[in-house]
């Protein structure tokens, strides 16, 4: 890393992360290019790949070497042996670890002769001993991997990231903002996608629960509109049942009730024979006679008042003699109904 970069710790993590994301996934979704590894070897003459893994010559490291043959257009992440770095060792109490990097930095300003722009440097953090902790830092000069990246770019190698080799570091400096310039744009689509990925997952699985919450609720507004239907209903019944009580109420009153023609056959009936009725008039709940009986009218009353057949009954004037003998009479009988 270069001096006022991002801290050793966010390094690290970053690192652990990548490492445990396949490299078909970082390019895919990511938009960072696969690369293979490149090491390099003492006794290799040419460039050979293992398992996507390269090696080449550790000559190259400081020439050009004649004869390699080109590889085509390869993205590789490159690992520097570690003598071809230079290495400092330094002990740093453990409680400054949240610190380490800018302790380092201002350590490097101080103890090296290198100016902040002139060099990249990464740094492994050893186990705490003792309230102290080891720390490595590893130190490339900025020229010296300019220079390598070139003589690997003739052969058609491209580097994206420079790591030491066998450290555990954080790489020295990573190139893939460089070598993919739209990878931010290409994880913002990849993120949109996913996004609208998850929401259709999210719709079809809110999908029924909506389905069922709409059916729901047209059978509540079903159940309102029956119910409002079984009240009016219900009140037409209990009209109807009225209108219908009323009907028979008046069925039998028509067919009970007391006539003036029935009245007039009871009174015809009840006086004996002896005794002639010259006026009769009917009103309401009473019947006033005027007639002559050969008999007594008292006696009549009296008769009349034992068939029960009326209420009462009495003299309304006083009885007297015709010329022929016979007994003269008004009398009013009184019923309990209506005579109409």
């Amino acid at each position: 890393m270069a001096l006022g970069q991002q801290s050793t710790l966010m390094q690290f993590v970053r690192a652990e992360v990548s490492l445990a994301i396949p490299e078909w996934a970082k390019a895919m979704f990511l938009g960072q290019p696969t690369a293979c590894h490149l090491v390099f070897k003492k006794n290799a003459k040419s460039v050979t790949s293992r398992k996507r893994v390269l090696e080449v010559p550790a000559s190259l490291l400081e020439r050009s070497v004649e004869g390699l043959d080109a590889q085509g257009t390869k993205t590789v992440d490159i690992y520097l042996p570690q003598a071809s770095l230079l290495r400092r060792d330094l002990k740093l109490p453990a409680t400054s670890l949240s610190k380490v990097d800018k302790i380092i930095a201002l350590d490097t300003l101080q103890k090296t002769p290198f100016k902040p722009s002139d060099i990249y440097f990464s740094i492994s953090v050893g186990k705490a001993t003792n309230g102290t902790i080891d720390v490595v830092q590893w130190i490339a000069r900025r020229d010296g991997i300019a220079r390598l990246r070139d003589r690997l770019r003739v052969l058609g190698l491209q580097a994206r990231r420079v790591h030491v080799e066998g450290a555990g570091a954080a790489p020295l400096v990573d190139f893939s903002a460089e070598i993919t310039p739209h990878a931010r744009a290409w994880k913002m689509i990849n993120l949109a996608l996913l996004l609208t990925g998850l929401g259709l997952l999210s719709l079809l699985y809110i999908r029924p629960a909506w389905d069922s919450s709409q059916a729901l609720h047209k059978q509540e507004t079903q159940i309102a509109r029956l119910t409002e239907e079984a009240v009016a209903l219900r009140s037409s019944v209990e009209k109807l049942r009225g209108s219908a009580s009323e009907r028979d109420e008046l069925v039998d009153y028509i067919i009970n009730r007391k006539t003036a023609l029935n009245r007039l056959r009871e009174i015809t009936v009840l006086l004996p024979d002896n005794t002639w009725i010259s006026d009769l008039r009917i009103q309401k709940e009473q019947v006033a006679l005027r007639g002559t009986t050969s008999g007594s009218a008292a006696q009549l009353l009296l008769d009349i008042l034992e068939t029960n057949q009326f209420a009462s009954a009495l003299l309304t004037g006083p009885i007297s003699q015709t010329p022929d003998g016979r007994e003269r009479f008004d009398m009013m009988l009184g019923t309990s109904e209506y005579i109409q």
